[in-house]
């Protein structure tokens, strides 16, 4: 590893840790923070724009490796939120809210997971 992908994977980072904080900030402002629906929705985002970005990369684009480590562990890695998620899953459940720690548990990993293929199949979609 070299200084300057160092320094481009760290630059995204930055990017992405300010878009994760200005989502969050939207996301309880709209929906209020009794559950962390914000985590979800921005690890669900990210998710999808990473199939996106995954199938565009392989299929109709070809970015540079720094580029690439940009958006991918950079932007990405920044904005998705899986340790906030780790540590909200675990309130909930320290909390006694089976009910809400097995639904955003199940729902995020699920629902991540579904907008990863969507969107690499957007990709496959705008670019057949």
């Amino acid at each position: 590893m070299d200084l300057m992908t160092l320094l481009v994977v760290g630059s995204g980072g930055a990017l992405g840790t300010m878009a994760r904080f200005a989502a969050t900030q939207a996301v309880v402002w709209w929906l209020g923070g009794n559950f962390p629906y914000a985590t979800m929705n921005i690890n669900i985002v990210g998710s999808f724009l990473m199939g996106m970005l995954t199938q565009a990369a392989s299929e109709v684009w070809s970015p540079s490796v720094p580029l690439l480590s940009f958006f991918k562990i950079g932007v990405l890695g920044g904005f998705t939120t899986f340790s906030s998620f780790s540590l909200d899953a675990v309130n909930l459940m320290n909390e006694g809210d089976w009910i809400g720690f097995t639904a955003y548990v199940s729902g995020s990993v699920v629902a991540s997971i579904g907008g990863l293929v969507a969107g690499m199949m957007t990709v496959d979609f705008l670019f057949p």
